[in-house]
Order: C-alpha cells, then structure tokens, then sequence
C-alpha cells in the first residue's frame, strides 16, 4: 500500500493477469465518541466510457446533485466497489483507539 500524502488517501495496488488493479480507500468519521466509522474502496477501469471521469474531484468540493451524479457514474463503470461502517461502540468492544492527546510515542 502507498500512500498518497497530499489527500491523505491511500492506493492499493495488486497483480492480476500482469495487469495492475488500482483501488481507491477513504473513509469519514466524525469521531469514534459521537458517530460511525464509514470507509470505502473502488477499483476504476484502466479506460472510460467518456470523459466524465474527469468531473470526478475532492467531494467536499463538489455541490450535492454533482456528488450524486458522479456517484452514480462511478457505481456504473467501476470494476467493483464496496462500503462498510463501524459504530462507535463497536470501534470501543474491539478496543480500537484513538489517540488524540497522547505521550505516547508514535502518536
């Protein structure tokens, strides 16, 4: 896995047929106190139907019919996709932490 430091996003990639699958991983949380984890993955073709790709930004950057529009488009011509959540208090029964005031070294 690599990291793409500007976004903060990572990129996964993997062998298969001599060709390399590119998956896109984020994920959104409000904080494990007050709300879900959600992540989600999707792997692109290496080609595209049209150009509308190109319309694909930061969806913090795009209004809600454009999101809904290119999410659509994505879920249509992607390779595969999925999206998964985790509740706050499961991120607590598995002992996950978060460590946002820490001497811990590393964090």
């Amino acid at each position: 896995m690599s990291d793409n430091s500007e976004s903060g996003d990572y990129i996964i990639t993997a062998e298969k047929h001599k060709d390399k699958v590119i998956a896109g991983v984020d994920e959104v949380a409000r904080g494990t106190f007050i709300g879900p984890v959600i992540a989600a993955c999707v792997v692109l073709p290496k080609s595209f139907p049209d150009d509308t790709y190109k319309q694909i930004k930061d969806s913090k950057k795009l209004s809600e019919k454009k999101r809904e529009f290119l999410a659509s488009y994505i879920k249509d011509i992607c390779i595969t996709y999925g999206v998964g959540e985790v509740s706050n208090k499961e991120v607590d029964d598995k002992h996950f932490k978060c460590y946002y005031e820490s001497d811990e070294p590393g964090y």
